[in-house]
């Protein structure tokens, strides 16, 4: 029996206490701590220290038991978006193995949970099927697939474990996904739902790097700050809840910054194309195309005064908008365009400072004519 273990490994200092049975059947129930404060491993600096518990039974090249870790981290000042520590359970853990060198790792019930700035980010999967392979000197290779969220995840990594920190590359491929079932992870798809598919490259060397590309099919999509905006600037309260059939996007996260670009946005009332990208201080810089499809009209008393510059075939007009200022307080800036700037020709004496609430004036005066609104030539 061995109740106690201590060893350093890269300046790391590793203590493994409990009890390991070695009898016919290998039982064992064990906590391991990783102290790396002094390891000085360059690419991991902000690693603290980690927190392993394994139980189970051993028997006929199979593991049966559960597992569960706590990794914490320093605070990285170049990033707002690092976790402070991550926690996981494993239920139903097993590890059938073909060899020392090729075996299979299944979980039950899998639940993560990563604390960015006290704010809790949950990641559930069920059911996973992982194969794994040492059999190469350098490059370690795993597969892995599990039902995800409504829909279906199959990955592949590979490893060098000849370093420490590991380096490691993994492809991801998520299909039909439920988003509003896996918002409590992903901040920006609060407010969607939809059936989403994404390709996602992960790689840590020399730093953590997380890019790919997303669609959304046959989605709505409710609480967005922008959209809501524009229903309220515009008088059309459907853009606040909008009914799409087609949304992609690229994405890219690294350690001080991270973005969407190419977004694309389809649906029966509005189209959206641009950028969002925030920094390691959660500021915003994004620029947004937006087109409002003729069908607004029915609705909208402001969009009548907009189509009524145009000539009546033309189906829709698109506005230019910039995002910007801290995430959580978002401004918004209507940015020149042809369609503001004939607007902009039916108002005398027109200031740019003022130019929305002048043309919140024209249109209300437009759209009813019984009541009038003053004129207001000072900025706002």
């Amino acid at each position: 029996m061995i109740e106690k273990i201590k060893f350093s490994l890269n300046n790391m200092l590793i203590l493994g206490q409990g009890t390991v049975d070695l009898g016919r059947e290998i039982t064992l129930k064990t906590h391991v701590s990783v102290d790396a404060q002094k390891s000085g491993i360059s690419r991991n600096e902000n690693f603290k220290e980690a927190q392993i518990d394994i139980a189970g039974s051993y028997y006929k090249k199979v593991f049966q038991g559960q597992g569960a870790f706590v990794l914490f981290f320093n605070k990285d000042k170049d990033s707002v978006r690092s976790p402070n520590r991550i926690e996981c359970d494993l239920k139903g853990l097993v590890l059938k193995f073909h060899s020392l060198r090729n075996f299979e790792i299944q979980v039950g019930k899998s639940r993560t949970a990563f604390f960015i700035n006290d704010k809790m980010h949950k990641l559930i999967t069920d059911n996973i099927d992982s194969a794994v392979s040492l059999s190469t000197t350098k490059y370690k290779y795993f597969q892995i697939q599990s039902p995800f969220y409504g829909g279906s995840l199959k990955g592949s990594a590979w490893l060098d474990m000849t370093q420490l920190p590991f380096k490691f590359i993994s492809i991801i491929k998520l299909s039909k996904v439920k988003t509003d079932k896996f918002k409590e992870f992903i901040d920006h798809l609060t407010g969607i739902k939809g059936e989403m598919g994404s390709l996602i490259r992960i790689r840590n060397d020399p730093e953590l790097e997380i890019k790919g590309d997303a669609s959304i099919k046959k989605g709505m999509t409710s609480g967005y700050a922008f959209l809501d905006w524009l229903g309220d600037t515009f008088a059309a309260p459907s853009v606040k809840n909008l009914n799409f059939y087609n949304s992609s996007f690229k994405f890219l996260v690294t350690r001080k910054n991270e973005g969407l670009s190419e977004i694309i946005f389809k649906s029966r009332l509005l189209g959206l194309k641009g950028y969002y990208l925030v920094d390691k201080d959660n500021m915003v810089s994004s620029k947004m195309s937006v087109t409002f499809s003729r069908s607004l009209t029915k609705e909208s008393s402001k969009m009548r005064t907009v189509f009524g510059l145009y000539d009546k075939t033309m189906p829709a007009i698109t506005f230019d908008f910039q995002l910007s200022g801290n995430e959580n307080a978002l401004n918004f800036q209507w940015l020149p365009s042809e369609a503001k700037r004939k607007i902009q020709d039916r108002i005398p004496n027109f200031i740019e400072r003022g130019i929305e609430r002048k043309i919140d004036a024209m249109m209300d005066t437009q759209s009813s004519p019984k009541k009038a609104v003053p004129a207001d030539e000072s900025a706002p």
